[in-house]
């Protein structure tokens, strides 16, 4: 991230994303398909993902990169767990 920019860091784990979930959606009935999209694609594009925000973080206070980390990796995890519920309740909202 450092050689590159944050900013386009931040554009490759977005695009990432995207094509996961492109090929996860295309993927009908062959599975590994499915798995290189969503698994591998979208795996690596929160990683990447991960790698602006905790380096930022670190830029702004490097004396506590432990507590950077935790807190940037509980918000990721948070922001998982709110907008799966919150798209449940979008697309089926009688489950």
């Amino acid at each position: 991230a450092d050689k590159i920019g944050q900013r386009l860091t931040g554009v490759c784990g977005c695009l990432l994303v995207c094509i996961a979930m492109v090929l996860a959606s295309i993927a009908k009935s062959w599975w590994g398909m499915f798995f290189f999209g969503f698994v591998f694609c979208c795996g690596s594009a929160v990683v990447v993902g991960y790698i602006p925000a905790l380096s930022c973080g670190w830029a702004y206070w490097p004396w506590i990169k432990g507590r950077i980390s935790g807190t940037v990796l509980c918000a990721f995890g948070f922001g998982a767990f709110i907008f799966s519920i919150l798209g449940t309740l979008i697309v089926n909202p009688d489950n």
